[in-house]
Formats: structure tokens, C-alpha cells, sequence
């Protein structure tokens, strides 16, 4: 997609990527231009790792960062340590509703649609099954699980490595009014392997709702938590 082409309108919001590595000067030179062309534009950058909040700081100083899920805030001694950085938090995906209200007061954004990231490898398995081409970047493999459903597998050669999503998407759906009860006001939907019909359905759904939804999902770890 062309930034050019999406209207002025339109609220922007950079996602980066889960690995940046040393080598990847290129990518690097080029993000700087990127973000200081269209600084204005962008609402804020989701940033995927602590080295992330460095570059883009030392890049445009009062960009707004929003923390991924992959940087860790389990506990409220990381949260107001990384919150001196960053304007908000992603809540951790393994808390359940019971343990997300200890860092309410923070009010993180709740990942509440998306097919969870599972895994991030550095061993292709592009290069494993066939060779290394240097040129991937999207879905061209997939992994089967127990339950023999496909794993989306993500080739970043860009910065070499795989990303295997789950088969099932995390759907609270069900929890949204007792997230909100929760005093919880911040939500966010993440598409991965979706083409657009399914992406519209599923905006449909959460916008206007409906008796069933209408796509497979799992809870995750809503109700069960992490301890």
C-alpha cells in the first residue's frame, strides 16, 4: 500500500516489525526517511521491542509509541518503568480478566481479535524445505497443527525469520462487555492471515453484532489466566 494513496483523513499507525537485526542498514535508513516524511501523518508507531522505542525517539522525539504485547509488562514495576517511554501498553496476551485489572490503572489496549503469534524463529522453514530465495515476505507456508488446522507461517526475509500464527484466531467477543465493566476502554483488532471478506465480516461483527459469530475463534486465555 502507498501511503500516498490512503486519504489525509485517515488516522496512521506504523507497525514495526518483531526483529530488527544490525545488519539490516538499509531497512534502517530507510525507516528514518519514512518517519520523517510522513511524521505528521502517522498517529503513533507500535513498537515491537525496546530497541524499537530507541530508534524511533532518536528519530522524531515526540512521536507517540504504543508497547506490543511482546514487550513485557507483567508486573507494575515494568509497566511504569516502560510507560517514562511510551504513551500506552498492549496488555499481556496470557492474563485473564481477574488479572488484567491490576494494571487497569494504566489502561493498556486489550488485543481483543487476531490469530496469536506463536512463535518467532530464526531457522526458515523456507530454507529447510527447499531453499533460501531471499525474496519472501508473507504467508506462502503454513504448518499443521494437532487438530490438523494450518499455522500461518510469515517469511520475513527482510530480516530473516519466521512468524508461525495460530490456526484459530483469539476472539473476546464474549468478554468485551465485562472488559468494559472492568473499566477497560481501549481495544484493538489485529489482522494477519485474513483476506478482506474476512476482514469485513469481522468488522461487521464487532460493530453492528450478532447472535453467533461468524468465523471459528478460540478465548485464549480470558478465563484461565496465566496462574
Amino acid at each position: 500500500i502507498d501511503i500516498e494513496d490512503i486519504s489525509r483523513d485517515k488516522k496512521l499507525i506504523l507497525s514495526l516489525p518483531r526483529i530488527i537485526r544490525k545488519r539490516d542498514k538499509k531497512y534502517l535508513e530507510a525507516l528514518k526517511d519514512f518517519l520523517n516524511k510522513y511524521a505528521e501523518r502517522i498517529e503513533r508507531v507500535l513498537v515491537k521491542n525496546l530497541e524499537e522505542i530507541e530508534f524511533v525517539k532518536e528519530v522524531c522525539e515526540n512521536m507517540d509509541l504504543e508497547a506490543d504485547h511482546s514487550i513485557y509488562t507483567w508486573n507494575t514495576h515494568s509497566l511504569d518503568f516502560l510507560l517514562k517511554y511510551v504513551k500506552r501498553t498492549t496488555a499481556p496476551l496470557e492474563l485473564s480478566i481477574h488479572e488484567l485489572k491490576d494494571i487497569k490503572y494504566r489502561d493498556p489496549v486489550i488485543p481483543i481479535y487476531g490469530n496469536v503469534s506463536l512463535m518467532v524463529s530464526a531457522n526458515c522453514i523456507a530454507k529447510t524445505g527447499d531453499k533460501c530465495t531471499g525474496d519472501k515476505y508473507g504467508f506462502d507456508y503454513a504448518l499443521i497443527d494437532r487438530y490438523k488446522k494450518n499455522e500461518g507461517v510469515f517469511c520475513n526475509c527482510i530480516h530473516c525469520y519466521n512468524e508461525i500464527f495460530n490456526a484459530m484466531p483469539t476472539s473476546l467477543h464474549n468478554k468485551l462487555k465485562d472488559l468494559k465493566a472492568g473499566g477497560f476502554n481501549n481495544f484493538r483488532l489485529d489482522f494477519t492471515l485474513e483476506d478482506e471478506s474476512k476482514i469485513k465480516d469481522v468488522l461487521d461483527y464487532y460493530l453492528k453484532g450478532t447472535k453467533e459469530a461468524p468465523f471459528e475463534f478460540t478465548s485464549g486465555h480470558i478465563d484461565r489466566g496465566a496462574i
